[in-house]
């Protein structure tokens, strides 16, 4: 028996796909010494390269196809590319690019760039499957998350045409629940659809389908979407998780191989893709009320520690990859006492991505720099304590402000957004003011209104506030189907708009752009002189002087212990053990705190405090995002 694994545009270039690393692994271990073998084809990476090569290196990874993989989803315009291979014709080409430009999603020197890939997309699928699929198999599995539906349809179409008798399977986050039997029911070359985890399922079909007893075993496997008699059949999902620590470690051999035969690669920045958990502990507790990660299954569990750190050594060893983007939703908080301190005592250099809680201390940002987790997606979501409170996010702005400055301490980048449009949200919960302060620590990507996502709270439960009006504009645009249909197979819906009007976010997006620009070039520091005395360096423009001194012991222990946010009465107590002085009883500390707030030295939320300058280190590595960005900027 011979399977095909294929993950197609728009998954990342830049890494190796899990999803069917994990399935390849799977198949091998249940069928080594036998006739099964199993092959992944990178459609995603040779389109990277068809393109590449097709304008004679104008259109490459490096801006192209990002901008379209990592931007876009919203509108998809990754799908809409592939709609003239899909269909064999131009379907409602003109509505969709008066959508785009009417949205602001690209500018029209996009727009041209994406309408070429758009007439070049059916000689793709031409060209790979006369290069790649150019004999038969026995099944084909596509993996489908985000923007691949359309392009996995198109390629899907192609090769049923050229052989019949292939069996195709679809799995991936677009199948879940649903999405799966709307897939399944509108597109008969479609002959399985895989919903829930797949590492027990799709060896059970390919069981099926080795032992010709189809229809009596299609029955017995969780989740699965398959024909009987011409009719989709519909499996019950699985309710619980499957072992997660008898899942096998991904194979990413052929991954490697491809990108270093290309040209494109050239533009290829290589990381492994890994998993050490699943789920997420806070939702599972308390889902914030606009996220629909985790589809149908949101349960945390996670690898022993020993476990993940064989996991993480081996790969990089085999590959000689130190850069690692962990996929975990959360980061398990046990890790930072049995796995991160085993990683640090490595000292290979490592460069890891995690997604983590905001609610970190200094100690633990500390731990990230040493172990190597250079890079983290918090969950800041905003500054705003009512806002995240709306978003049942169970932290506060000012410890997010918190976590930035450590990070910033610590040479850690922070990938974060602004998010708007809440129920109940006002434009008097936004303190700009205290926003400008922060010039000196990372800013937001920008300012987004949140999307109204299947399987979150506000989808669920239309009572809190968002309703759900009609799939998101650009499907009907992307999709020949009834609305009906289109409900089953979106993620992203229009709802009512709340929260903040437009120009209000415009007017925060203004602030966070003006953040962008003067982060790379602002500072505020500190440093202690001989003589104990504190010394300020601050370009961040609050107030005239750029150096300043503080002499006081009282002033100066109170910046010291405002190092982690503070009430007033936890840090009188604190100050009382260790001074004897009228003036933090008499009013003096409250006066001294908000002049000082004032004048920058101090962020303030209600009887909160927080110091904002940063300890001096020659050797602070500040983030280049935004380097990066304006000097694309001005290229252009």
């Amino acid at each position: 028996m011979r399977i095909l694994l294929i993950t197609m545009p728009w998954a990342s270039i830049d890494m190796p796909s899990i999803q069917l690393g994990i399935l390849k692994s799977v198949v091998d271990e249940k069928y080594s010494n036998t006739n099964v073998s199993c092959e992944i084809l990178y459609a995603n990476v040779l389109w990277a390269e068809y393109i590449y090569q097709k304008s004679n290196g104008d259109i490459d990874r490096a801006y192209n196809y990002a901008l379209i993989s990592e931007a876009d989803f919203a509108y998809g315009v990754g799908d809409w590319i592939f709609t003239k291979a899909f269909y064999g014709k131009e379907y409602r080409r003109k509505e969709y690019v008066e959508f785009v430009l009417e949205e602001k999603a690209l500018t029209k020197e996009e727009m041209e760039v994406i309408e070429w890939m758009y007439e070049e997309a059916p000689n793709f699928i031409e060209w790979l499957m006369k290069e790649y699929i150019n004999q038969e198999y026995d099944l084909i599995g596509f993996t489908s998350s985000f923007m691949q539906n359309i392009p996995s349809l198109a390629t899907a179409k192609s090769i049923k045409e050229k052989y019949p008798n292939t069996k195709i399977a679809f799995g991936g986050a677009n199948c879940d629940d649903k999405q799966g039997e709307a897939l399944h029911k509108n597109y008969e070359y479609i002959d399985f659809v895989m919903r829930g985890e797949g590492e027990v399922s799709f060896p059970q079909l390919v069981e099926a389908l080795l032992t010709n007893q189809e229809k009596v075993k299609y029955k017995n496997i969780s989740g699965l979407c398959y024909r009987e008699n011409g009719v989709s059949k519909f499996n019950k999902m699985l309710t619980v998780p499957i072992d997660f620590n008898s899942v096998p470690f991904p194979w990413y051999d052929n991954y490697f191989e491809l990108i270093h035969s290309l040209d494109v690669s050239e533009n290829i920045r290589p990381s492994l893709i890994l998993e050490t958990s699943r789920g997420c502990w806070w939702g599972a507790k308390h889902q914030c009320t606009f996220c629909g990660l985790n589809g149908s299954y949101i349960g945390f569990r996670s690898q022993p520690a020993e476990r993940a750190f064989d996991m993480i050594t081996s790969m990089v060893n085999k590959f000689k990859t130190v850069d690692i983007f962990m996929v975990d939703n959360i980061l398990d908080i046990k890790y930072m006492k049995e796995l991160l301190p085993k990683i640090k005592k490595l000292d290979w250099d490592l460069h890891i991505f995690y997604e983590v809680k905001a609610n970190l201390m200094e100690d633990q940002i500390k731990l990230f720099h040493e172990s190597g987790v250079k890079k983290i997606q918090p969950g800041i979501e905003n500054l705003s304590s009512p806002v995240l409170k709306i978003m049942d996010k169970g932290i506060t702005g000012i410890q997010n402000v918190q976590l930035l400055k450590f990070c910033e301490q610590y040479s850690i980048t922070v990938t974060w957004n602004i998010l708007y449009g809440f129920p109940g949200e006002k434009w008097e919960f936004y303190d700009l003011e205290s926003m400008k302060l922060l010039n000196h620590i990372q800013p937001p990507g920008g300012a987004v209104r949140i999307s109204l996502e299947r399987f979150s709270p506000y989808f669920n439960k239309p009572e809190m506030g968002l309703r759900v009006l009609e799939p998101a504009r650009f499907y009907k645009l992307v999709y020949d189907l009834p609305e009906t249909e289109l409900m089953d197979i979106a993620y992203i819906f229009e709802s009512n708009k709340a929260g903040l009007t437009e120009n209000q976010a415009d007017i925060l997006r203004n602030v966070i752009n003006n953040w962008q620009m003067l982060y790379t070039n602002t500072e505020f520091y500190y440093r202690y002189n001989m003589n104990g005395e504190l010394y300020f360096f601050d370009t961040r423009g609050v107030k005239d002087e750029k150096v300043t001194y503080w002499k006081d012991p009282l002033h100066i222990e109170v910046f010291k212990e405002l190092n982690t946010v503070k009430n007033i009465k936890a840090l009188k107590n604190r100050l009382h053990a260790k001074f004897s002085d009228d003036r933090i009883n008499n009013g003096y500390l409250e006066e001294f705190l908000n002049t000082k707030s004032k004048e920058g030295y101090f962020y303030k939320e209600e009887d909160k405090y927080l110091s904002l300058a940063i300890p001096y280190d020659s050797q602070r590595i500040r983030s280049n995002r935004y380097l990066e960005f304006m000097r694309e900027e001005v290229l252009q």
